[in-house]
């Protein structure tokens, strides 16, 4: 599908480095598709999403804005302002009634994207691929490439390995690439830090102390760290 430019608009690309993203924004590129900035909010990401985003900005034509997100202040020093928790400080691991990562890293893009366009109508491509349109907002300044061309996550995936973005493998042990820290993730997503990133899993540790809340509402990080140690001891006598 082809867009027309808007004279007096502005295109943006939100993206996180992962597949359906980084697979709409080759789209866009390749079909010269109408397109000033890529956008991206950087908090707590898997390193192998960031290094897809180094490799995006050597190729793109258009400046990358890497919007920088102090997911730590935030975590354990910021007062909050309103709320229950008004006056606590730091918002500590995300609930399911408090997604304020989500949230901060929406606000900051958006905050960024207002700067950008400078007064001009803000045309946002989004990478919702077709199997999440449900995911879909109808909105007219909202864009969806991989929906309108009806591509799915694995074909997205497949165009991203086509295109020699492979993502470094990540995606043999994860099904998200998106915050490594996140308390949603699948446990397998999270043992891959565990495994894999010694480093990123002990400043969970670290941070762990400063949350009024538990890292899942069953399960505290320091249970799903002694359940991990198991799982690797006993992967080691085979």
């Amino acid at each position: 599908m082809k867009y027309s430019r808007d004279p007096n608009g502005i295109y943006i690309a939100s993206i996180s480095g992962g597949k359906d993203s980084t697979a709409m924004t080759l789209l866009l590129l390749e079909n010269n598709e109408p397109l000033d900035y890529i956008i991206t909010a950087e908090i707590a990401d898997f390193p192998e999403a960031l290094h897809m985003i180094d490799k995006l900005e050597k190729i793109s034509p258009v400046p990358v804005i890497r919007v920088k997100v102090d997911f730590e202040y935030y975590f354990k020093d910021y007062e909050i302002k309103k709320g229950k928790c008004k006056g606590y400080k730091g918002y500590g691991w995300a609930t399911l009634t408090s997604r304020w990562c989500t949230s901060l890293k929406r606000d900051n893009i958006h905050k960024t994207v207002k700067e950008l366009a400078n007064g001009k109508k803000v045309y946002e491509y989004i990478g919702i691929a077709y199997d999440e349109i449900n995911r879909r907002n109808i909105d007219s300044n909202k864009l969806y490439p991989l929906v309108d061309n009806k591509m799915r996550q694995q074909d997205n995936l497949k165009f991203c390995y086509s295109r020699g973005f492979d993502f470094e493998g990540a995606y043999n042990h994860l099904t998200r690439i998106s915050c490594y820290l996140c308390p949603f993730s699948l446990l397998r997503n999270l043992y891959f830090v565990y495994s894999q990133y010694s480093d990123l899993w002990q400043y969970m540790l670290w941070l762990d102390q400063f949350s009024r809340f538990p890292f899942r509402p069953n399960e505290t990080l320091s249970e799903i760290d002694r359940r991990f140690r198991k799982i690797a001891k006993q992967r080691k006598l085979f």
